[in-house]
C-alpha cells in the first residue's frame, strides 16, 4: 500500500514549481484553443506561482514514501471564503485519492464556510472528481465575475 504524507510547503519549492510547471503545460494543451474577446490567451489565464507564495495562501503537498512530491494543492483566503487553486496530482498517481487527501487537508484549514474553485469545461475528470468532493456550480465569482470569462470556465462551490 502507497504511504502518502501531505505537507505544507511554499510554492518557491523547486519541486512544487516543477509540479506548477506540468499543470500549466497541461492547462496549454487543454484551453490553446480557446481565445477570450480582448485576445487573451491561456497563459494571460495561468496564475505564476509567486502570486501563490503569498500569507494569505495555504499551500500543501502529497509525497510519496521516496519522500517526492507527488500532488499539491493551494487555498486562498478571501474576502468571505476560500478559493481553490492549483490541484494537481502527477499521473501516475492518479486514482490513489491523493486529491481528496489535498482537498480534505485544505478544506480542514479553511477559516471559511464556503470554498469556491474555478475549472474547466476541458477538465471533465476534475469536474466529476469536485463534484464527488461535494461541490456544486456556482456562478463567477471575486475577480473572475469582473472579468471576461466564457463557456471554457466552469465555477463550483462547496459550504461546510
Amino acid at each position: 500500500m502507497l504511504k502518502i504524507k501531505i505537507v505544507e510547503v511554499s510554492a518557491n519549492n523547486e519541486e512544487i514549481q516543477n509540479l506548477i510547471n506540468k499543470l500549466d503545460d497541461v492547462m496549454r494543451e487543454k484551453y490553446a484553443h480557446y481565445e477570450l474577446d480582448d485576445g487573451q490567451k491561456i497563459d494571460d489565464w495561468l496564475e505564476h506561482w509567486t502570486e501563490l507564495n503569498r500569507p494569505h495562501v495555504t499551500f500543501v503537498a502529497a509525497k510519496n514514501e521516496n519522500d517526492e512530491f507527488i500532488g499539491m494543492a493551494a487555498m486562498k483566503d478571501m474576502d468571505g471564503y476560500s478559493e481553490l487553486k492549483r490541484v494537481y496530482v502527477e499521473p501516475d498517481y492518479r486514482g490513489l485519492n491523493i486529491a481528496d487527501q489535498l482537498i480534505a487537508e485544505l478544506e480542514a484549514q479553511s477559516t471559511h464556510d464556503t470554498i469556491k474553485l474555478e475549472t474547466g469545461t476541458e477538465q471533465p475528470d476534475a469536474i466529476r472528481f469536485f463534484k464527488r468532493m461535494g461541490y456544486i456550480e456556482c456562478e463567477a465569482f471575486g475577480s473572475y465575475a469582473d472579468e471576461l470569462y466564457h463557456e471554457a470556465s466552469v465555477f463550483m462551490e462547496k459550504d461546510s
